[in-house]
């Protein structure tokens, strides 16, 4: 099972933003039962072009961060999966084999991780094989609004029987999609000041509610600021909660009326 899970977030990772081009917020993972097992985010840059993304469990403990390999032409052709401390966990190399979609998934040691390579086939409109070793393995088929944006993705064995489901979440307006969305002004800046303590600044546009988290890499909660109703305008807020901060490395998380609009690494120098 650990396997198979395994491969279904990879995949449906890169098969939504292989088939959108960016703009997918976030994938949210359930077994068939309903049980809330992982989610991903997605990591853009200026221009909306996927440059990786993270993987969390469902209690949002991070497991492991994704960068990816582009070609010359924009192409991706491999992935590297590292864990909070950096250390490599595994390699994805990526490529065609008779028209169909190749990844070979290799640990540290150069190992086949899922046992051999996958194959990816597109058999019809929203719809694809995962097959390995000449086997086809199970199915995915995609689930769209009435206005046309991806929602959810049906994971089922060869024979149809649903094994795993996964949620689709898709930017709109001035969010855009990724580990590092922000709102075009709002342009957070962190900064530790004499007193230990950490400060962010930011702009809201019009009349806002905003909550910033501070996280260990590994998942756990240490600190939160709120505040409601802010005017528009540069403001900033204390996020230490009157206390300092070790030195290291940190996840920060910016909502702004109950969206999530930044989402990245903090590294913190005393």
């Amino acid at each position: 099972m650990i396997k198979k899970i395994f491969g279904i977030v990879g995949l449906a990772a890169i098969l939504c933003v292989q088939a959108f081009g960016g703009g997918i917020d976030r994938v949210d993972i359930f077994d068939n039962a309903g049980n809330h097992l992982l989610f991903i985010t997605f990591d853009y840059d200026s221009e909306g072009n996927n440059t990786g993304r993270t993987v969390y469990a469902s209690d949002s403990t991070f497991l492991r961060y994704t960068s990816i390999v582009k070609d010359g032409n924009g192409n991706v052709t491999s992935e590297n999966s590292v864990d909070y401390d950096d250390n490599t966990l595994f390699k994805t190399s990526i490529g065609l084999q008779n028209d169909k979609t190749s990844l070979s998934i290799k640990d540290k040691f150069d190992m086949e991780i899922l046992g051999a390579p996958i194959s990816i086939d597109k058999s019809s409109v929203g719809e694809y094989s995962v097959s390995q070793s000449g086997s086809m393995i199970y199915k995915q088929k995609y689930e769209y609004t009435n206005d046309g944006m991806l929602k959810r993705i049906n994971y089922t064995d060869p024979s149809g029987i649903p094994l795993y489901y996964a949620t689709i979440s898709q930017s709109t307006g001035t969010i855009q999609g990724g580990i590092q969305k922000v709102h075009p002004q709002l342009a957070p800046v962190f900064r530790a000041v004499s007193n230990g303590k950490l400060l962010v600044s930011f702009t809201v546009v019009t009349l806002s509610d905003v909550k910033v988290e501070l996280f260990t890499l590994s998942g756990g909660l240490i600190s939160k600021a709120t505040a409601s109703s802010l005017a528009a305008g540069r403001r900033t807020l204390e996020v230490s909660q009157n206390r300092q901060l070790r030195a290291g490395t940190y996840i920060a998380r910016i909502s702004v009326n109950n969206s999530q609009v930044y989402h990245d690494r903090l590294m913190l120098v005393r």
